[in-house]
């Protein structure tokens, strides 16, 4: 295993290079082939919320940014 600062560098370059989707379908491969991922599923429920609660601050602020604070 390559690390860097004690991290798997294989899983940054991972998730470089793959969405949020590759990630669910993952879970689910692995889930088929009777792999407990739980830990994993987990992890893309806690990413998809990130993502929906960065969506929200860009739909508060970058909209009204552009069109001078009115919808």
């Amino acid at each position: 295993m390559d690390t860097k600062n004690g991290r798997d560098t294989t899983i940054d370059q991972w998730m470089k290079t793959h969405t949020l989707q590759d990630m669910e379908d993952l879970v689910t491969e692995l889930s088929s082939d009777g792999e407990d991922v739980k830990e994993m599923a987990k992890v893309v429920h806690e990413f998809e919320e990130m993502v929906e609660e960065e969506h929200e601050w860009e739909r508060e602020h970058v909209v009204k940014g552009k069109n001078g604070g009115h919808s």
